[in-house]
């Protein structure tokens, strides 16, 4: 009762959406990000809105002089989509071309790695 009957037909219809949509929001809700950077930078990186449709904002508190943060965003496939060292305090990435799903974000600075998921409509 919990699996999709899928048949090549049920793939090749408008209900491809459907299936879609389900098992990624569930996996935006169930997919765990481990972090090693202490709370209080944690706390400083907000990432936003999600989820996000055009515009995605990645603040990451108070810039660093010397000390970039560096961002790499990935897909569900693994596959790196983007990647910048950021020196400001924010990070605008256009999405909107991108396709729609979980994406997780990492970034690190100076050996402490912290991560965030967003998804993308």
């Amino acid at each position: 009762g919990h699996a999709f009957y899928i048949t090549s037909y049920y793939l090749l219809n408008e209900k491809f959406d459907t299936c879609f949509s389900i098992t990624r929001d569930f996996l935006y809700q169930h997919l765990e990000i481990s972090t090693a950077m202490p709370e209080t930078e944690a706390v400083k990186i907000q990432v936003y809105p999600n989820p996000a449709t055009d515009l995605l904002t990645i603040r990451v508190g108070e810039a660093v002089p010397n000390k970039p943060l560096n961002v790499v965003v990935i897909d569900v496939m693994g596959r790196a989509v983007f990647k910048e060292a950021v020196s400001a305090t924010d990070l605008r990435l256009d999405v909107s071309q991108w396709p729609s799903g979980v994406y997780i974000i990492q970034m690190e600075r100076d050996g402490q790695r912290y991560g965030r998921k967003f998804l993308k409509r």
